[in-house]
Formats: C-alpha cells, structure tokens, sequence
C-alpha cells in the first residue's frame, strides 16, 4: 500500500501545481473584457436571430438554454433554430470548457504533445459540426442584435472560481489516480483490461477519463497513441450518459416534452459525430506518425 500512495503521489505532484495554474489562467481570460470582445464579435459572425442566444452559451450551458427558451417563447425564432442554435452552441462551450478545464487537465494528465493534440483535435471537431448547422440556416435569419449579458468577474473572484473549480477537479483526478494506481500495482489487469478501464472511466467522467489515462502512461501501461484514440471513445459514450442524466431533463424543463426531446436527441447526435471526427483526426494522427 505505501507503493501505491508513493506513486499516486509523484504523479499528483506532477499534475496538480500545472492543473491549477491552467484553471486560474482560463478564468481570467473567460472573465477579461477582451474576451468580452470576442464574444461580442461572435454574434455578428453569426448574424442570426438567436445569436445573442448562441453567445451565452459561453457563461454556460443552461444559461444559453434558457436564453433560448425565451426566445421561443416569445416566437423570435422557431423550433428549427432553437435546435439548430443548440447544435451552434456545442461550439462556444467547446471554448469555455476548452480554458476552463480541458485544457489544464489534459495537458496536465498527458503531457504537452498528447494534450495539445487531443485539444486540437477536439475543437477542431466542433468548428466542422457547428459550421454543417450554421448551413442549415444560411442567412434567412439575418439580425444585427448584440448580446445583452456580461460575463466579466473581477480578479478575486476569478481566483475564487478557480479555486472551487480546481478543488472539484483535484478531488476527481486524485481518487482516480489512487485507485488506478492500485489496481494496476494488485496486478489484476491485462492490457485488454487496461483500454477498457480507460473507456469506463471515461464514459462515467471526462476528468476521471484523463486521470486514468494519465496513471496507465505514467506507468507505461499503455502507448500515447492507444490513448489518445481510446479517448475519442470514452468521450463518445460519455456524451450519452450527459445526454441521459442532464441534458434530457433540462431541455424537457425548459421546451416541453417534444421540442425538449427533439433538442436533446439531436444535439447529442451532433456530439456523436464530432466524437467521430474527432476518432477520425486522431487515427489519421497517429497513422502518419504525428503523435
């Protein structure tokens, strides 16, 4: 057992300083007024009825959701934009997610290279999806409307947020470690097992998925090619469960049962496919040898 601490240890000692200092860089750029700017520029690139919508996607998922439920109800725009405009939005929370946690914990988990390419290739996934539905609008829905939210936090409270974010993420990633850690040490595992271990882990929680990931190549369990593909899968299955225990109810709670349900089907089938781009990106990546 004290072989196991010992291990968990260096490896969280290797991860966690990085981790935080990427959450803590993340929030200052998410609450800076130059991303502000970003963001505001956003919706003119848009230029769509429910682009202030698509725009508040980056304060969060529900807050978009609801902006767009309100619009709905007010019979701004109609059932095929509000689903078309949650698909737009799997890409400004793409971003927000991208500097808030994926970034600091991927590269944290797997290295710089790894953890870079599994950015890239992720974000990459969801401009390709985002741009396939802003096709289905075209410009029929052309508005000059600039959001009317803020997002900007002062630097205290970008700490404080940073803080309780790194402390929920810590807490994920260290009993992962732990116990990845031990079962590989109770020598139990195969490495058919190992990829499995991998792809439940993720299926269940991204952040668990990472450090799995990052226990089985610290222990050269598995090569960084394996991982990165078997990531791809993870996070396609975990796109169901998100589907299943959060995005279900709260889009039924804010549309209705059957504009609800349309809205989550497809914005799942949306994710599923950026999940096989991204599967697609990242075996041609490893087949030329880029990873």
């Amino acid at each position: 057992m004290n072989e196991v601490v010992g291990e968990a240890v260096h490896i969280l000692q290797t991860i966690l300083p990085r981790m935080f200092i990427g959450i803590l860089a993340g929030n200052l750029i998410i609450s800076s007024p130059i991303f502000r700017r970003f963001v505001e520029f956003s919706v003119k690139l848009f230029r769509i009825r429910s682009g202030v919508a698509v725009a508040a996607f980056f304060a969060d998922k529900a807050v978009g959701t609801s902006v767009l439920a309100e619009m709905y109800k007010k019979r701004i725009i109609d059932e095929k934009e509000v689903v078309i405009a949650s698909v737009l939005g799997l890409l400004p929370l793409s971003i927000r997610s991208a500097f808030l946690t994926l970034a600091p914990v991927s590269i944290s988990t797997l290295g710089f290279k790894l953890g870079a390419s599994f950015l890239i290739i992720e974000l990459l996934s969801k401009f390709i999806v985002a741009g396939v539905a802003y096709s289905f609008i075209g410009k029929i829905t052309v508005s000059e409307e600039i959001i009317d939210y803020r997002n900007e936090r002062s630097g205290f409270h970008s700490l404080l947020f940073a803080l309780k974010t790194f402390f929920r993420v810590s807490l994920i990633i260290s009993l992962t470690v732990f116990i990845t850690t031990f079962l590989i040490n109770s020598g139990s595992f195969t490495s058919v097992d190992e990829k499995s271990m991998l792809i439940l882990a993720g299926a269940g929680s991204t952040l668990a998925g990472f450090g799995v990931a990052g226990s089985l190549l610290s222990e050269g369990k598995l090569k960084e090619e394996a991982v990165l593909i078997l990531l791809f899968v993870a996070l396609a299955l975990h796109r169901v469960v998100e589907a299943i225990r959060y995005s279900m109810p709260m889009n039924v709670s804010f549309f209705g049962y059957k504009t609800g349900v349309k809205v989550a089907a497809l914005t799942l089938l949306a994710n599923e496919l950026s999940c096989v781009v991204g599967l697609v990106f990242a075996y041609a990546s490893v087949s030329l040898g880029i990873i």
